[in-house]
């Protein structure tokens, strides 16, 4: 800024001064709402005489003005209090109007102007302006809390006496807790209990913050206490004040370090304990692991001791078995010889091994049973009863002993069963007259055609096309599916014939009829089926005339 407009805003100052002073109400009203608007360049730019002149004039208006004209005045003042640090020359006047401020019925503008207050002497780095400013606002401080007292029980706005209250307490925090007397001190203790609670809160808090610091409550004012009204040399003042205060300061710092250290030597203490603690956590936890495997082992060793009293038993039962399967084996090639009688008494014997074969295996999986059957000789012993009756003969009960032996069971049994050649037998039952013998004597060739992957004696797998052709089966099944005994006979019968021949070309007397009913089966309610009738039509496709016959009418095999 140059000088020229430096004298410029000085004379304008000046000019407002004497406004201020002598000026009409609405004149005094329009400087004011400038030095409001421009507070930094009326005031901040001013040099210190004309600046503390000007401060004191706008305390002054404060002071004799309305409520309007009051509230200008503190906006200005509490403006310069955030705005710059206060100097010698202004700073009597200036920390007055910061203080009328705070007496000011505007609750806001009163919490503002003790803001401004704390934060004007915590700013100021001159420890003899700061002693000046702590010395003017204590001994405001004092005549507000003494106002207060119950045995005064002065006339004072309660916001007044809550921002005395709160400034006091900011100071303590800056280290003037040397300017509270020991008066002071137990007013403000007892206001803490006051019915008001506002006052109440701001009373307790002071003396918390009293107390956090470790401060010794005043004593008793009397005349051989230090009063710092009769120390009239303010340098002096100022280097009493700084004393205490840096006295104060090293005890604060001596007490925080020594309980800094008691913290860590107390950390130090539960670290240990804990580490111990987990410790003898870790020693139980593996004792509890030691005692579990231990208990395990025990269990391990009585059921090591049951398992071995199974197989035992299950070797004495194996045994029982295969004496019992093997004499079954043998009843059932025995020859229907000698009087009638004799010839019925073995026949029955045969149909009553086939009733025992049915209640073994009817629904039930046991492919150890099943094994021990087919090694023993009971299942060629079956087909051997078969191959010797007339096809009226042959009863429900001796196909179905052959079927549940099949039924359900797994490839490797299947495979002995297929070398026991049972498809002529079981193809010329196909011709039974009863529907239900005929129907059990397809599903069993059905069911030993599934022997997947397992291999013969002779590390080969089944050839079942072969074993058909040297019986004719092929065109057997065809006859038997021409019946139409039910439709479930006609589904099991063609997806027969469809899985022998696969890739292979399926005669032409019988293709169309067996390729066209299993494309009906793709949305057949049973899910098995559909699976099946959907996996044997891939297969055939591969071949060329049976392919022709499956995308006729534009059929396409579901996914």
């Amino acid at each position: 800024m140059s000088s020229t407009q430096r004298q410029r805003i000085a004379n304008d100052i000046i000019q407002f001064i004497q406004i201020l002073e002598d000026g009409t109400d609405e004149e005094r009203m329009d400087v004011l709402q400038k030095l409001l608007v421009f507070p930094k360049i009326f005031i901040g730019k001013s040099n210190s005489q004309i600046k503390s002149t000007l401060l004191e004039v706008i305390v002054l208006n404060y002071q004799r003005g309305d409520n309007e004209t009051k509230r200008i005045c503190a906006a200005i003042l509490n403006g310069v209090g955030n705005d710059t640090n206060p100097i010698p020359q202004l700073t009597q006047s200036f920390i007055h109007g910061l203080i009328l401020n705070i007496s000011s019925p505007d609750i806001l503008l009163s919490q503002k102007a003790a803001s401004s207050l704390v934060k004007v002497i915590e700013e100021t780095e001159s420890e003899l302006i700061k002693g000046q400013i702590a010395r003017i606002t204590f001994e405001w401080i004092t005549n507000t809390v003494k106002m207060y007292s119950p045995l005064v029980k002065g006339d004072i706005p309660k916001n007044k006496i809550i921002g005395a209250i709160n400034v006091a307490t900011s100071g303590v925090k800056l280290g003037f807790d040397v300017f509270v007397t020991y008066e002071v001190y137990e007013i403000i203790r007892k206001l803490s209990d006051s019915n008001d609670e506002y006052i109440s809160d701001s009373a307790t808090l002071f003396i918390k913050n009293w107390q956090r610091r470790n401060l010794p409550v005043p004593t008793v004012y009397d005349e051989t206490a230090r009063d710092f009204d009769r120390i009239h040399d303010v340098e002096q003042k100022a280097k009493i004040l700084s004393d205490e205060r840096k006295t104060a300061q090293k005890e604060r710092k001596e007490a925080i370090e020594e309980k800094k250290k008691s913290i860590e030597e107390k950390k130090e203490v539960e670290d240990q304990k804990k580490k111990i603690e987990k410790e003898k956590s870790a020693i139980e936890k593996e004792k509890k692991i030691i005692e579990q495997q231990k208990k395990d082992l025990e269990e391990e060793n009585q059921k090591l001791v049951e398992r071995n009293r199974i197989l035992e038993t299950q070797l004495i039962e194996k045994e029982h078995f295969l004496k019992f399967f093997d004499q079954m084996s043998v009843d059932l090639r025995k020859q229907e010889e000698g009087s009638d009688e004799n010839r019925q008494i073995i026949r029955k014997r045969k149909d009553d091994i086939c009733d025992v074969i049915l209640k073994m295996f009817h629904n039930q999986q046991n492919e150890q049973g099943k094994q021990y059957m087919v090694d023993s000789g009971v299942a060629s012993g079956i087909l051997h009863l078969i191959g010797t009756l007339q096809l009226e003969q042959v009863t429900e009960a001796h196909i179905h002993s052959l079927f549940v032996l099949s039924h359900a069971s797994s490839p490797d049994i299947r495979v002995k069963i297929f070398e026991m050649g049972p498809y002529p037998d079981l193809l010329y039952i196909l011709k039974h007259p009863k529907k239900n013998v005929a129907q059990l004597a397809m599903q069993t060739i059905n069911n030993i055609m599934l022997t997947g992957k397992s291999k013969t004696k002779e590390g080969k797998q089944p050839d079942h096309l072969a074993s058909m052709q040297g019986c004719d089966g092929a065109n057997k099944i065809f006859e038997f599916y021409k019946r139409n005994l039910n439709k479930k006979c006609n589904d099991i019968a063609s997806l027969t014939i469809g899985d022998l021949f696969r890739d292979k070309e399926i005669p032409k007397l019988m293709r169309e009829d067996i390729i066209t009913h299993i494309k009906s089966l793709v949305n057949d309610e049973d899910k098995l089926i559909r699976d099946d009738s959907k996996i044997i039509l891939r297969k055939l496709a591969k071949n060329k005339k049976s392919k022709k016959v499956i995308e006729k009418d534009g059929f396409v095999i579901p996914e």
